[in-house]
C-alpha cells in the first residue's frame, strides 16, 4: 500500500462570516470523489459551551451558537463506508484558533494530486478571506509587524514635534499634537490587546459586507499619520 501524502498550511489572518463558512464546508465536501459518502463534523469548544454537529446547517442553527467565536473551531472531513481506517483514507482538518492568531489546515490522502489540489483550494479560500487590512499584520522582524512600525514611528515623530512646539510656546499646536499622541497610544494599546485588527475573526451569524470598528480606526490612523507629518514639517525645517 502506498504511504499517504500530507500537506499542512497556516494562515495568519482570516475573517469568516456565515456565507464563508458555508462555502468552506462545500469546498471540503466537494473535493472528495464521493461527497455523498463523506463524513463532515464540526466541533466548537468555548469556555461556556461545547457544540458538535454533523452538518453546517445543524451547526449554524444550534441554539447556543455565539455571534462571535473567540476560542476554537474545528472542522474535519473524511471518507466513510470504507474498510480502511480513517488514517488510511482521504481526510481534511481545519482548525481555527482566534486566541492563537492562526488558522491551521491539513490535507492527507493516498493520491498526491488530490492532496495538492485540495490544499491549494483551501489556501486560496483563506487568502481571499483575509482581514481587510491584513497588510498591517505583515511580519517584519519576529512579532514586529507593519502596524507596530507605523505606530512607533508616529509616536516618536509626534513626541519630537510636541517638545518643539512646547518650547516655542505654541499652545494651540501643542494641544493638537498631544491629542494625536494620545490617539496613537490608544491605537497601539487596542492593537496589542487584540481589540483592533484582530488576526482571526469568525462571525457565524453575520452575512454580507459591513463597516466595522477596524474600518473606522483605520481611517482614524491614516488621518492621525497625515496630521503628524504636517506638524513635523516646521520641526524638520528648523534643523536646516
Amino acid at each position: 500500500m502506498n504511504s499517504p501524502h500530507q500537506l499542512a498550511g497556516t494562515i495568519e489572518t482570516c475573517k469568516l462570516k456565515k456565507e464563508d463558512l458555508i462555502e468552506l464546508t462545500s469546498l471540503i465536501r466537494e473535493s472528495f470523489p464521493k461527497p455523498e459518502k463523506t463524513v463532515l463534523k464540526f466541533a466548537l469548544h468555548l469556555a461556556e459551551v461545547n457544540i458538535e454537529a454533523n452538518s453546517i446547517d445543524d451547526f449554524l442553527k444550534h441554539p447556543n451558537l455565539p455571534d462571535y467565536i473567540d476560542n476554537q473551531l474545528l472542522i474535519t472531513a473524511y471518507e466513510s463506508g470504507s474498510d480502511k481506517s480513517i488514517d488510511e483514507t482521504r481526510w481534511v482538518m481545519v482548525q481555527l484558533y482566534p486566541a492563537l492568531k492562526l488558522t491551521f489546515f491539513n490535507v492527507k490522502g493516498e493520491e498526491k494530486n488530490w492532496v495538492l489540489g485540495t490544499h491549494t483550494l483551501l489556501s486560496r479560500l483563506f487568502r481571499r478571506n483575509r482581514i481587510r487590512f491584513w497588510f498591517f499584520r505583515k511580519k517584519l522582524f519576529g512579532d514586529y509587524d507593519v502596524f507596530r512600525l507605523m505606530s512607533d514611528a508616529n509616536i516618536l515623530l509626534v513626541s519630537f514635534s510636541l517638545v518643539y512646539f512646547l518650547v516655542a510656546r505654541d499652545l494651540l499646536l501643542s494641544y493638537v499634537l498631544a491629542g494625536i499622541l494620545a490617539t496613537w497610544s490608544l491605537l497601539r494599546k487596542l492593537y496589542d490587546d487584540q481589540l483592533l485588527l484582530k488576526s482571526i475573526n469568525i462571525y457565524p451569524k453575520k452575512v454580507g459586507y459591513s463597516i466595522g470598528r477596524d474600518d473606522i480606526l483605520f481611517f482614524w490612523a491614516v488621518i492621525s499619520s497625515i496630521a503628524a507629518v504636517i506638524a513635523a514639517i516646521p520641526v524638520v525645517g528648523s534643523w536646516f
